[in-house]
């Protein structure tokens, strides 16, 4: 289209587009390009950083977790919290570890539910849990597991882990036989 000045409207748009982009008020299709590979990598990044927050493991809250109290007593919420995060050393094993870290999640998930649960005031600690159950005949209930159980099944877990990863490093250490 021809304005009456005989210049054409579409040729000055283009080049004002073509002004803007050099002074950079627009963005040209080049700009978008580079913009979507700078999110894909803002994107790969945020990844990472969630699998490097699911892939952290604090040793210290084991280890505090694990720890019992001046008087022998072991409160239930730093143990649940050392073992949930020793069921995340678990998944990292790998698929291999899938049903010791499905069986670990299961107690923690008991014990959990024990906490929040009506009765939460005798769950403090791991001698007045067992107290407890023992009193009201909880411990070998058989319709679910009782938090003594389960504590008492994660606990064997933490002794089992230990000794299966030193046979399997020992098998590997070991020569394979030829024929």
């Amino acid at each position: 289209m021809e304005t009456p000045a005989g210049v054409e409207v579409e040729e000055v748009q283009e080049t004002d587009k073509e002004e803007e982009a050099d002074i950079g008020i627009v963005k040209t299709e080049d700009d978008d390009e580079e913009e979507d590979d700078e999110e894909e990598d803002d994107e790969d990044d945020d990844d990472e950083e969630d699998d490097e927050k699911k892939c952290r493991v604090d040793i210290e809250l084991i280890r505090d977790g694990l720890t019992p109290g001046a008087e022998g007593e072991v409160p239930i919420v730093p143990y649940l919290s050392a073992y949930i995060e020793i069921y995340k050393c678990i998944k990292l094993m790998g698929p291999l570890f899938y049903f010791v870290a499905y069986d670990v999640k299961l107690k923690i998930n008991i014990l959990k539910k024990e906490l929040a649960g009506k009765n939460r005031q005798h769950y403090v600690d791991v001698r007045t849990m067992i107290a407890y159950e023992k009193k009201n005949n909880l411990m070998f209930r058989p319709d679910c597991l009782s938090g003594t159980n389960a504590l008492l099944q994660l606990h064997r877990l933490l002794e089992f882990l230990p000794d299966f990863m030193k046979e399997l490093v020992k098998d590997d250490e070991e020569e394979p036989a030829l024929g």
